[in-house]
């Protein structure tokens, strides 16, 4: 077990826009930092900032959903059927985390913010074969922003049975006075982008990896 969550802890990944860097790694199921705030716990619709088509699930449903190992608390699942589900967030962050159960190739992640859109794919996070008990495709997935970065949306995606997840949390930044129109004006940019679709959203930003 400890050679598996060391195996674990060493992959990494750098995505690398223009003006911007995101840092992608993993750690163990269920720990989640002790300065972070959980945002979306996998009750129900997270009061109202989960949005979209997904189930809350307590244990594992044959055909549909895999329970995180260790978990037997509420969660939450993109189906095949469903293809997406988005957390609103809002935020001014330093980096975002969850846990990721049974990490597939048709898994992908699309991370909304002020200034570009990142997408992370399964197959970005070898071995991504479905695995619902292995270390290596059960983990705390976290990114890290280079630097305070107002978080929109993250949308979860899945074109087949399933994508599993809970305990989503943030690092939020404090906001000093200095930020406030900052912050505000971020809040009805991305407001103003909700509100005139999805697809008409700034397009992706190009990914690197280290």
């Amino acid at each position: 077990m400890k050679k598996s969550l060391l195996a674990l802890s060493a992959i990494a990944l750098s995505f690398a826009p223009a003006n911007a860097a995101l840092v992608i790694s993993q750690g163990a199921i269920g720990v989640i930092d002790s300065n972070d705030t959980v945002i979306c716990d996998g009750v129900t619709d997270c009061n109202g900032a989960l949005t979209g088509n997904f189930i809350n699930f307590f244990s594992s449903i044959p055909g549909q959903a895999a329970a995180l190992p260790g978990n037997n608390t509420s969660q939450i699942a993109v189906r095949g059927s469903d293809l997406s589900a988005i957390l609103a967030v809002d935020s001014l962050v330093s980096s975002f985390s969850f846990d990721w159960g049974s990490v597939d190739t048709y898994n992908s992640i699309n991370i909304f913010t002020s200034t570009g859109n990142f997408t992370v794919n399964g197959s970005d996070l070898p071995p991504a074969n479905g695995n619902q008990n292995s270390f290596g495709t059960n983990f705390r997935f976290t990114a890290q922003f280079d630097a305070p970065t107002f978080l929109e949306d993250i949308e979860f995606v899945s074109t087949r049975n399933s994508f599993e997840f809970d305990n989503v949390s943030i690092a939020a930044v404090p906001e000093p006075a200095t930020w406030a129109f900052m912050i505000f004006g971020f809040g009805a940019i991305g407001g103003a982008l909700r509100s005139n679709g999805r697809r008409q959203r700034k397009a992706n930003l190009k990914v690197s990896y280290a």
